[in-house]
């Protein structure tokens, strides 16, 4: 019960600042509905947001990436290699802006 608690705290957590670098969202390219009729206004405005909302917390414009599989697949062979590589590109690139190189 602690765990589901915490874990429902962190779902809902909205920063209080405007994040001032570009975020990388590497987002799943199938999504699982979950019917939750007390969010549901919500959850349908972020699932037609390609960003997700992230632009609402951040300063620049949010650098999206579509992985194969969902929310939890995405996590799993085979589509864990595909989002291996998009998010060691997305590392290299974001160095490569900053002048942090490898």
């Amino acid at each position: 019960m602690v765990q589901l608690l915490k874990a429902n705290s962190v779902v809902n957590y909205m920063p209080q600042e405007v994040y001032p670098s570009q975020i990388t969202l590497l987002r799943a390219n199938e999504i699982v509905v979950i019917v939750d009729e007390s969010n549901s206004e919500v959850t349908s405005e972020i699932s037609q947001n390609l960003d997700w909302g992230w632009s609402q917390v951040s300063a620049k414009p949010v650098d999206v990436h579509f992985v194969p599989g969902n929310h939890v697949t995405m996590m799993n062979q085979p589509h864990v290699q595909d989002l291996a590589e998009k998010l060691k590109a997305c590392i290299e690139q974001a160095q490569k802006a900053t002048g942090d190189g490898v």
